[in-house]
Parts: structure tokens; C-alpha cells; sequence
């Protein structure tokens, strides 16, 4: 099955607003504005309430396990960069975690670089910010 990047309309137009450099409160950098535009670009926006909760978006919190040590568990939520904090696991759009986990499903395995090398993980859970009312 093909992976689908699911947002809603109101979390793409925030994050279009931020690559455009509109959004207030926070910069990307270059690679960072390049990398969210990509994933913009191939986007579905919109879409029930149904098919949205089971989508990752903007302040969700999230719950990440690795599919080879069910004690490797990560925890965040994905904000604008002028929300980020990393000791409340509040995690900057820019970060490539926080770019792998954008708008994907509940079980989808996410694959993405950082500092220790390659990670992958799988969304085993989605506590929405806000419930879904996107409905077209």
C-alpha cells in the first residue's frame, strides 16, 4: 500500500505560510524550507474526520516505537519552529523526525536521518490537538 501524506487544510496552509516566510515566530533554514515544501507539495489536504485522526498533523502528540525494540519509544509533538521546546518533546517542523512523521497514519512505519544515523520507527499512537472537522 502506498503511504499517503494526509494534512489538514488549516496545518497546510500554516506550514505553506511558514515556507513562504509568512508565519510569525519562527524561521527554517534553507534545507529546512526545501524539505517542507517537498512534502507540501505531495500532500493531500483535506479529507473526514475519519480519514484526518488517523493522520499525524501540527501539535499532535505522537508516539513512536522501534520495530525492533519495543522499549525504544519516542514521544512528541510536531510545532512551528517558534513553538519548539525540546525538553517538553515539542519538536520543530524542521527537524527531520518531525518531517518523516508529518502527516502520515497510525501504524505506518516512518524512516528519517539524524544525528545517530538512520532511524525508523513506527506511529503506534496519535493523540489529536484538536478533532478533526475538515470535512469535504
Amino acid at each position: 500500500m502506498k503511504s499517503i501524506i494526509r494534512l489538514s487544510r488549516e496545518d497546510h496552509a500554516c506550514l505553506r505560510d511558514l515556507v513562504q516566510g509568512e508565519q510569525p515566530g519562527g524561521r527554517l533554514n534553507a534545507d529546512q524550507t526545501l524539505n517542507l515544501e517537498a512534502v507540501l507539495n505531495v500532500a493531500q489536504t483535506g479529507g473526514s474526520p475519519a480519514q484526518l485522526i488517523d493522520h499525524v498533523g501540527l501539535e499532535d502528540r505522537i508516539t513512536l516505537v522501534s520495530p525492533t525494540d519495543r522499549g525504544d519509544v519516542f514521544v512528541l509533538s510536531i510545532v512551528v519552529p517558534s513553538g519548539e521546546d525540546i525538553d517538553a518533546d515539542r519538536i520543530g517542523i524542521g527537524k527531520p523526525v518531525a518531517l518523516a512523521c508529518l502527516g502520515r497514519r497510525r501504524n505506518e512505519l516512518v524512516i528519517w536521518t539524524g544525528p545517530q544515523g538512520i532511524r525508523a520507527m513506527k506511529v503506534v499512537e496519535i493523540e489529536k490537538a484538536v478533532t478533526p472537522a475538515d470535512v469535504h
